[in-house]
């Protein structure tokens, strides 16, 4: 007499009825084996099921062997490409991007050298939240030249891409880029600028100290590229300034460059208590 039991990762113990999974309690004994044992080996469809799980064999007389032929696949791998430097003054967008991989791999784009993935969904650039997540290369190459313009103005892109199942593969990502007449140097003029994303906090209490944290300011050239200047900028009310006036108050955002200066302005709400 062979019999089987199977235990799962959480140490519950099971038969096999019927070609499904049925819980057992007791301790692993001949006589558990007797009375609750599969007479077979359990197949992969039912094992499949469970996460690592343990088979064993039991046999009245004689050493028990087991004899089974594993077909595995590896866990999803996730993929980062290298930080692509796009703050060359000839490079003034991104015209598309082509991709040479099968059809289910999902991609993602970051353009903060990988601290946020997006992705572009009906019209809008939505942030993923899962590391395996993201859009097949047929969508990732029909996103449009402006909208590629919205989003990748921090002179960085960055890919990542997950390979789920062996026929999974990538061989190549191509950016398309716009460049300047005949690749030569303009020289770009600035012409305004613009908060993207105000800070994170906008309400504060009197005596409380201002926080930037969060803001996104970008600023836009006579040639359409528009390029994140956060870091450059200088603002009204310092960041870690302590506000000592109540009331609604507008913080004005300056921005520099090759003498020509461009402002714009956000609200903060200072209240009493």
């Amino acid at each position: 007499m062979t019999k089987y039991l199977i235990r799962d990762k959480e140490g519950k113990l099971y038969t096999v009825t019927e070609g499904s999974l049925t819980e057992v309690e007791g301790d692993l004994t001949a006589a558990l084996f007797k009375e609750h044992g599969a007479d077979e080996i359990p197949s992969s469809e039912v094992l499949i099921t469970l996460v690592n799980p343990t088979v064993y064999c039991w046999k009245d007389e004689g050493t028990p062997r087991l004899k089974a032929t594993v077909t595995a696949s590896p866990a999803p791998q996730v993929v980062y490409s290298q930080n692509v430097d796009m703050s060359d003054r000839t490079i003034i967008g991104i015209e598309s991007v082509a991709i040479d991989s099968d059809a289910h791999t999902l991609f993602a784009v970051s353009v903060d050298d990988g601290k946020t993935w997006w992705n572009y969904v009906s019209d809008t650039w939505v942030q993923l939240t899962e590391n395996t997540s993201g859009q097949t290369r047929e969508d990732i190459e029909a996103i449009s030249t402006s909208a590629w313009a919205d989003f990748a103005i921090t002179g960085m892109i960055r890919f990542r891409f997950v390979l789920a199942t062996p026929e999974n593969y990538v061989t190549e990502i191509r950016i398309n880029y716009l460049n300047t007449s005949a690749g030569e140097p303009t020289e770009k003029i600035l012409q305004s600028l613009t908060v993207k994303t105000p800070p994170n906090k906008q309400i504060y209490v009197l005596g409380e100290a201002f926080d930037l944290t969060g803001i996104s300011v970008v600023a836009t050239y006579d040639t359409g590229l528009l390029a994140s200047v956060t870091n450059g900028c200088k603002f009204s009310i310092e960041d870690g300034q302590i506000l000592t006036t109540a009331g609604i108050q507008s913080v004005i955002v300056s921005y520099t460059e090759s003498g020509i200066t461009v402002t714009a302005e956000f609200t903060i709400d200072v209240k009493n208590s």
